[in-house]
């Protein structure tokens, strides 16, 4: 099968998308002034778990379009890459770009240090080297540099996913997703550098979303699956369980600001929503242009929360505005039109022509 070839298309995980990109501003807004109420405080001071989720979506989304190509062919090999390069870089350089030049004119920036780093930030190669987060961009930016580097590893971790049989891809499973678990503990025990940007654990939740999706085949066989996971409501019982658990733990003090120890309820909670979202079927929610466009500008709106926030509370101090409310209204509003703009007028229309241009 060709790589122009495409599979039908899961609104599912356009759903899950959009869920994991939501919490993402939650968590971000928090830190910016904004506060949620009840139970969703605790777990959206969390919410930096959802790039768990992203990590396995990425990888369950790319074998569930690339699982059946034959990627040990170096011409199809060649296209992936291109594609996947067309896909999140060149947005990705203008954003950069832009950051950084407007703290070097607006903040005083160090123009030498920014310099230095350019070959680093230009490779997406930032999150290898793991005390750079706080330096420039990269704490809005270090998730590309993991997921440039999961890519880079699909095609060799396809082609042996594929090669196994079941219980194989069950027991590589478990395993993965114990080191992904215990790590943390390890890091904590030893009191060593976080892992939350490293790669290679990323990669490892890369490579669990691609086992899932290498699984579903025989999970969509299953009794178990056709009637008690594939339905919307139990994708609701599980968000609404892990948001119970993550809670819970954060209420007895367990691991406060160390979102990867929450992988033990993270793991096993995004696995049950990945199986859950990509097996159920809607054509209202397929058909729904609304949420096509939220899921594929997903990627904008991650990269637009570097700009939203000094905006919003230039426009709250100028309006003498100091309603929570409002305040969430507002920055979600800003972040939304920014995303609109680099979606709809750059990262598009880029896409489209380099597409053109060097996919044959």
């Amino acid at each position: 099968m060709g790589l122009s070839e495409k599979k039908e298309h899961l609104p599912g995980l356009d759903v899950f998308r959009i869920m994991l990109a939501l919490l993402v501003f939650c968590f971000h807004s928090l830190s910016n002034g904004c506060s949620y109420t009840g139970i969703l405080n605790p777990f959206v001071s969390m919410g930096a778990i959802s790039m768990t989720g992203f990590f396995m979506l990425s990888g369950f989304s790319l074998f569930y379009n690339y699982g059946d190509k034959d990627l040990t062919y170096l011409g199809n090999i060649s296209t992936f890459y291109k594609k996947r390069i067309i896909s999140i870089f060149p947005i990705y350089w203008i954003v950069a770009l832009v950051y950084v030049l407007v703290r070097v004119v607006l903040k005083g920036a160090d123009i030498i240090e920014n310099i230095i780093l350019a070959p680093i930030e230009f490779l997406g190669i930032q999150s290898a080297f793991n005390s750079l987060f706080s330096v420039s961009h990269n704490n809005g930016t270090w998730f590309i540099s993991c997921i440039a580097i999961s890519y880079l590893l699909f095609p060799l971790i396809a082609n042996i996913i594929k090669q196994l049989k079941f219980k194989y891809k069950l027991v590589l499973f478990f395993v993965l997703s114990a080191i992904i678990i215990y790590s943390p503990f390890i890091v904590k025990e030893f009191n060593l550098s976080g892992i939350y940007d490293n790669p290679f654990f990323r990669s490892l939740e890369f490579t669990v979303g691609v086992l899932l999706a290498s699984m579903m085949e025989k999970l969509s066989s299953m009794k178990l699956c056709v009637n008690v996971l594939f339905h919307w409501m139990s994708a609701l019982i599980e968000f609404i369980v892990m948001i119970v658990l993550v809670s819970v733990g954060i209420m007895l003090n367990f691991g406060i600001n160390n979102y990867m120890m929450y992988n033990f309820i993270c793991i096993p909670m995004f696995s049950l929503m990945l199986i859950t979202l990509s097996g159920v079927r809607s054509e209202v929610v397929k058909k729904s242009s609304i949420i096509k466009y939220m899921s594929s500008a997903s990627y904008v709106f991650f990269l637009s929360q570097l700009f939203c926030w000094q905006p919003t509370r230039w426009i709250l101090q100028t309006l003498n505005i100091n309603n929570n409310l409002i305040t969430i209204l507002l920055s979600f509003s800003v972040c939304s039109v920014m995303a609109v703009f680099l979606h709809s007028v750059l990262e598009k229309p880029i896409t489209r022509f380099l597409n053109k241009k060097f996919i044959k």
